[in-house]
Order: C-alpha cells, then structure tokens, then sequence
C-alpha cells in the first residue's frame, strides 16, 4: 500500500493533470456477478471535484466537473 505519483491520466477526452493515487490490494474485495475483479476505486477526493453518471446499458461512465 503507498501512495502512486502519476503526471496525469485522460479518461475519454478529459485529462486529469497530477491526480492523486493510493494502491491497495483489493484481491479480498468479491465482485458481483462474477465479474473478474476489482481493477480499482474512485474515492469521495475524487468525487468533491467531480459528478459521475453510470449508464450501465451502454458501460459509460460521465464525469462533470463541478468545481470550475
């Protein structure tokens, strides 16, 4: 566990610069489903910054920034 540096990271067409990242191992974490895993988590420092809309028909996730 420990602290990631990462210079920046684009989901979609949206660049996060310099975000914060904490690895942890998640191989105890079971998924629902059956999926194949967990391949990480989006935490509440993640979400005062920005709204997320799940539209699982389509397997979209949008992000909004909401602090301009």
């Amino acid at each position: 566990m420990g602290d990631i540096e990462v210079d920046s990271i684009e989901f979609g067409s949206t660049l996060f610069e310099s975000p914060a990242f904490v690895s942890l191992n998640l191989d105890h974490v079971q998924v629902a489903g059956g999926e194949k895993g967990v391949h990480g988590l989006l935490g509440s420092p993640f979400f005062t910054q920005y709204q997320a809309v799940i539209d699982f028909s389509k397997n979209r996730l949008e992000l909004f920034n909401i602090k301009n």
